[in-house]
């Protein structure tokens, strides 16, 4: 008789841990479903409101709708984490935030941006200077790249230690000034084959960023090119995603490839595969550590924000009295992992990196109103962007590339790097405009 209580007793133990561990997943599904319609319906929501796929919400939304679908139902069988409730109702959140700060903005007033005015928009600046300018850049890069692999500082043993040295100094000032009139010349192409020159400046632009190694360089000029190009041509909408996925996948592959070459080394195909993911999906799956065991929970959401705010400002500070950055300087974050199978991660995505690690709801009110504040500023720069529609606006591409659509990817704005793009974007396409729009004062933001 005892026996069999004991069995019966096991038996509804066993039964008991199995509903509850049924419950577990089934609330895990549930909240990514959640979380994937919340995002859905903020995407098609500014579809109907500005009539136009492309825009500030889609751009910095897409890239965690897919991120989540991906990682939560393929890819953490193959060994990476979950991203969790937590981390899915903080993005949930500031996503919605960020859409009603950006709803304060008035967009009827917004010209489109229509492709068959893009001729007319050409006339406006001097096409044949911009290509001159774009590979007469790339072949200096390139040829410093060329004396550094001859001197082998790109040989096996230092390889590591030479990534990025290609970029520093003028040259790489030179390189965030050729992404504010690239997009042009490449848009000039598309509509003018017959120029193979421009096309050939932009490749020589591209294979210049791809030689410093570092791998959201390139992929940065690629994503801009993108968002450009479908800015300003809509009909490329289908070829313009194949062009993008492709090309990153080719990019960051070849990036390694090349390295493991030089090192000769070989690795397995499931490497790029493991390695291209946690690239993509590592910032995200890592901010499951803010909450448990929180990370640098002595920092402020203001002095976070600061760290924004001062990557330009730091590298004069630095330039003029060396040494590290004076103000608010970022501070890394350990090498956590995001999967079972090895792969690491250091950064968290722009959200994850401002919000309070602390918890406390004084501490979390004061981040929504940042994120609320955020989405207003931006979107009236988006705005006030657009409106300029009788010009191209590279400043477009590349405010939507590194400030809104790699929000997903980290913070590597807080850098001077795309601070110094943007600036480059507002004055230098300027400089290319034909003498008789000079003469009338036709200067712009571009």
């Amino acid at each position: 008789m005892f026996d069999i209580a004991n069995l019966l007793c096991r038996s509804n133990n066993s039964h008991y841990f199995v509903l509850t561990a049924n419950i577990h997943i089934m609330r895990k599904v549930m909240v990514t479903i959640i979380f994937l319609i919340v995002t859905g319906l903020l995407i098609f929501f500014q579809y109907k409101r500005e009539n136009n796929f492309l825009n500030l919400i889609s751009i910095l939304t897409i890239p965690y709708f897919f991120i989540v679908l991906f990682n939560n139902y393929i890819f953490y069988r193959f060994g990476f984490y979950r991203i969790n409730d937590d981390v899915l109702f903080m993005l949930m959140g500031s996503l919605v935030i960020f859409f009603l700060g950006a709803s304060c903005v008035t967009i009827k007033k917004i010209p489109l941006l229509r492709e068959e005015d893009n001729e007319h928009r050409f006339l406006q600046y001097d096409i044949d200077k911009m290509t001159v300018s774009l590979i007469v850049i790339a072949l200096i890069g390139l040829l410093r790249v060329y004396r550094m692999y001859m001197s082998g500082d790109f040989s096996g043993s230092n390889f590591d230690e030479a990534e990025g040295v290609a970029g520093n100094g003028i040259i790489g000032h030179l390189m965030l000034l050729s992404s504010s009139i690239s997009p042009v010349v490449f848009l000039y192409w598309l509509e003018h084959k017959k120029k193979i020159s421009c096309l050939i400046a932009v490749i020589l632009i591209i294979l210049l960023h791809f030689s410093t190694f570092i791998k959201y360089n390139v992929i940065g000029v690629v994503v801009s090119l993108f968002i450009f190009t479908l800015l300003y041509k809509k009909s490329l909408w289908i070829k313009g995603v194949f062009f993008l996925l492709t090309s990153v996948g080719f990019l960051f592959v070849g990036n390694y490839v090349i390295g493991f070459l030089l090192r000769n080394l070989s690795v397995d195909y499931f490497f790029y595969v493991n390695h291209l993911w946690k690239y993509i999906a590592g910032s995200v799956i890592y901010d499951q550590y803010i909450f448990n065991p929180g990370i640098y929970t002595h920092l402020s959401v203001a002095y976070k924000l600061m760290t924004f705010l001062m990557g330009l400002p730091n590298m004069f500070i630095t330039k003029f009295f060396g040494g590290e950055a004076r103000f608010f300087p970022h501070i890394r974050k350990p090498d956590l992992p995001v999967s079972n199978i090895g792969e690491l991660s250091n950064v968290t995505d722009a959200f994850g990196y401002l919000y309070p690690a602390h918890d406390t709801l004084v501490d979390i009110l004061f981040y929504y109103f940042i994120i609320f504040f955020i989405g207003m500023l931006f979107s009236w720069v988006y705005v006030k962007a657009k409106r300029n529609s009788k010009y191209f606006s590279p400043f477009i591409s590349n405010f939507m590339t590194y400030f809104v659509f790699f929000n997903f990817f980290g913070t590597f704005y807080i850098n001077a790097g795309p601070w110094e793009i943007l600036v480059y974007s507002l004055i230098i396409p300027n400089l290319f405009l034909r003498k008789t729009n000079l003469l009338k004062g036709k200067i712009h933001i571009s």
